[in-house]
């Protein structure tokens, strides 16, 4: 039998472990996206002072708005991103036995198109999957599982 308590190990990453990595910062953060929310940003400063130079109540608070909004988007793209660089240059990944405790799917459009995600729920942490991993896998089913360290990409998956 099975024994069914966590038991979590860290390794390093193979080379395909870090492009897939590689792979999914390339999906979660782009350096483009952030040079484009702080430029707005900029605009909603922009915004403000000017709406504070002519006392257009109106004009600032839009402006000081746009502002906070942009920078927060900014800033959180760029934080995002940073897990994965941590990953890729720690190379360490995590292996945790556990059980699949629910499966999920998710659909939403992005750019005019939908995107499905595959979601698989083990040791209470939310990996996204394949298609064909989400397929092969039911609930309860105890399996290894192998991620990276910081930004939680899910490497591998293997029935114990």
């Amino acid at each position: 039998m099975a024994d069914k308590k966590p038991q979590l190990r860290t390794e390093f990453m193979s080379p395909e472990d870090v492009k897939l990595v590689k792979k999914a910062m390339k999906h979660a953060s782009s350096p483009f996206s952030f040079i484009i929310f702080l430029c707005i940003a900029f605009g909603g400063l922009i915004f403000l002072v000017i709406g504070a130079a002519v006392y257009n109540t109106t004009v600032s608070i839009i402006g000081g708005i746009w502002l906070v909004v942009f920078a927060f988007l900014a800033f959180t793209v760029k934080w995002v991103g940073g897990d994965y660089k941590k990953d890729i240059a720690e190379q360490r990944k995590i292996v945790e036995a556990g059980e699949i405790l629910g499966k999920r799917v998710e659909k939403e459009k992005q750019r005019n198109t939908i995107v499905t995600r595959y979601l698989l729920i083990i040791n209470g942490i939310e990996f996204e999957a394949s298609e064909e991993t989400y397929k092969n896998f039911d609930t309860g089913v105890f399996v290894e599982i192998r991620y990276s360290k910081n930004a939680r990409v899910l490497l591998g998956i293997i029935k114990r």
